[in-house]
């Protein structure tokens, strides 16, 4: 095994430091937001509030399945702000029983 390295999980998502790509990009938003105040009181604010919204996301994110969040954002959301085409899906007010 010189220099050999085997992957352990294939289907893990991307991670940037401990946390998955979606949690740690809430937390660098707030922090580029606190970077856009000026000042340094402002950015060390933001980043308190970016870490706890990224630990809440990844908190609720572990007790449910791994779609959950992207579930939770198309049913809560306007399909406007989701950035969903229209379209592509039915609108969230729409239900419809198959069977």
């Amino acid at each position: 095994m010189d220099g050999c390295r085997i992957l352990q999980h294939l289907d893990d998502p991307w991670k940037l430091g401990v946390w998955e790509m979606d949690v740690s990009i809430t937390f660098i938003f707030f922090l580029f937001m606190g970077l856009m105040k000026g000042t340094m009181w402002s950015f060390f604010g933001f980043a308190v509030v970016g870490y706890f919204a990224s630990s809440r996301i990844s908190k609720l994110k572990a007790m449910r399945h791994t779609g959950y969040l992207w579930h939770f954002l198309y049913w809560w959301l306007p399909a406007e702000l989701a950035f969903i085409p229209r379209g592509v899906v039915p609108p969230s007010h729409y239900r419809e029983l198959a069977g």
